[in-house]
């Protein structure tokens, strides 16, 4: 992963869709490789990552219910805050 990445391309989109720019222009900045041709950087505060899908032909499995993620998320929160105490 390139460092911002994420935030650059969603920087991009926000701006699109703000009537800002067209379209178009996400794949004129994507296909010039300059990130300098790019809109503003979105901030990281309130990113998440819902959801990722992929083609059948990768053979990825589907992830665990959601809630089991959750349950999990909170057993690993917990054990590092157990792990490093402030």
């Amino acid at each position: 992963f390139l460092q911002h990445m994420v935030r650059n391309i969603a920087g991009v989109l926000l701006a699109i869709g703000r009537g800002q720019r067209d379209t178009g222009w996400a794949a004129e900045v994507l296909a010039a490789r300059d990130r300098r041709l790019a809109g503003a950087t979105a901030p990281a505060a309130g990113l998440y990552l819902v959801n990722a899908t992929y083609p059948a032909r990768f053979a990825i499995p589907e992830p665990a219910p959601l809630a089991d993620r959750i349950r999990l998320w909170g057993a690993m929160t917990k054990n590092d805050a157990a792990a490093h105490p402030r």
